[in-house]
C-alpha cells in the first residue's frame, strides 16, 4: 500500500498543470505555459514562448485581464498584434488557413513559427486552460 505522501506526489503531478508544446517539422517551437505566481484579480500571467532554434527564443507574457485581446488577435484572418511592455506578439494569417507566430521583444532578436490551420484551435484552448490556473493564482 503506498504511503501517504506517495498518493500525495501522485495527486499533485496529475492536477499540476502541464505546458502545452507544438513543435514544427523543422524543430521551431510553441509553448504555453502558465506562470503559478500569486497575483491581483486580473493579473494572473500566461507566458507565450516562441523557440525558433537553440540559439533564438522569445516570450510574451499575457496577463488573464489582457487575455481576450491576445486570443482575438490568434483568431483573426487578418495582420493582428498583441502588445505588452517587453514584447510584441505578431499574428500574420496565411493562404491556407495557418499563422506566422512572431514575438519580438524589445532586447533581442524576434522568434517566428508558421502554426498550421490544424494547430490554431489547440493553441487557443491551450491559452484558455492556461488562464483557468493563472486565474487560480489570483486573490
Amino acid at each position: 500500500m503506498p504511503s501517504f505522501m506517495e498518493v500525495w506526489g501522485i495527486v499533485a503531478a496529475e492536477l499540476t498543470p502541464r505546458p502545452w508544446v507544438y513543435t514544427a517539422p523543422g524543430g521551431a517551437s510553441v509553448t504555453v505555459i502558465p506562470e503559478g505566481t500569486a497575483r491581483a484579480a486580473g493579473e494572473g500571467v500566461v507566458v507565450l514562448r516562441i523557440t525558433q532554434d537553440p540559439h533564438t527564443s522569445a516570450e510574451v507574457y499575457i496577463t488573464t485581464g489582457e487575455l481576450p485581446d491576445a486570443r482575438a488577435a490568434l483568431g483573426c484572418d487578418t495582420d493582428a498584434y498583441y502588445q505588452e511592455a517587453l514584447a510584441a506578439l505578431l499574428v500574420a494569417p496565411t493562404a491556407d488557413g495557418g499563422v506566422w507566430l512572431t514575438v519580438e521583444p524589445w532586447d533581442r532578436a524576434p522568434a517566428r513559427l508558421l502554426l498550421p490551420a490544424g494547430q490554431r484551435l489547440p493553441l487557443l484552448a491551450a491559452l484558455e486552460r492556461a488562464a483557468d490556473v493563472a486565474r487560480g493564482w489570483e486573490h
